[in-house]
């Protein structure tokens, strides 16, 4: 699936086609900032995969040794860890999400 977004470059604006990021949330039952999480991607149009950490063999373990962390939500953007509900919504409020969540086009020469 392409995404189309406007890019700044030398020569003025340049509507691009990019691939979306790929974001893994890990999650699991009755957790409010995983539904929070999920809402702030929904709301802005994000596909995302969920993973529910007991689905995982030693799944918080795993996220832990991963992480740092052994709370849930952690979210995930292009394989790089992103933190929880808190950073995520902090990213959103910056203005810097949007940023993270579309694959870089490393053939852009302002991407390199």
């Amino acid at each position: 699936m392409l995404a189309l977004g406007w890019t700044v470059s030398a020569t003025g604006f340049e509507l691009r086609a990019f691939m979306p990021a790929n974001v893994v949330v890990y999650t699991a039952p009755l957790c409010f900032f995983c539904v929070r999480v999920k809402h702030l991607l929904a709301r802005k149009g994000v596909t995302f995969s969920e993973v529910d950490v007991r689905s995982l063999a030693d799944g918080r373990r795993w996220l832990h040794a991963r992480t740092g962390k052994t709370s849930v939500p952690q979210v995930f953007i292009n394989d790089v860890f992103v933190g929880g509900y808190a950073e995520l919504a902090s990213l959103e409020r910056e203005g810097a999400l949007d940023e993270l969540l579309r694959e870089h086009d490393p053939s852009h020469p302002s991407e390199r």
